[in-house]
């Protein structure tokens, strides 16, 4: 995983873990990168799909699909 998407994700993270009405309405911080097998209901579950090269001639960038 490219360092940038490292990045993202563990941005991604802590924005959602530090959300306190959501973490409230999901009755704890049931928020996961990767599901557990079998996670108590509620919860919000994402993953990084795939970083896409956005480089340009002049400019280096990435696309992340969520």
């Amino acid at each position: 995983m490219p360092s940038s998407a490292w990045a993202l994700q563990k941005a991604i993270f802590q924005t959602l873990t530090g959300d306190a009405p959501l973490v409230g309405m999901l009755g704890g911080t049931r928020l996961f990168d990767n599901a557990p097998q079998s996670p108590e209901f509620p919860y919000v579950a994402f993953a990084m799909r795939e970083p896409r090269d956005w480089d340009t001639a002049t400019e280096r960038g990435d696309e992340h699909l969520i």
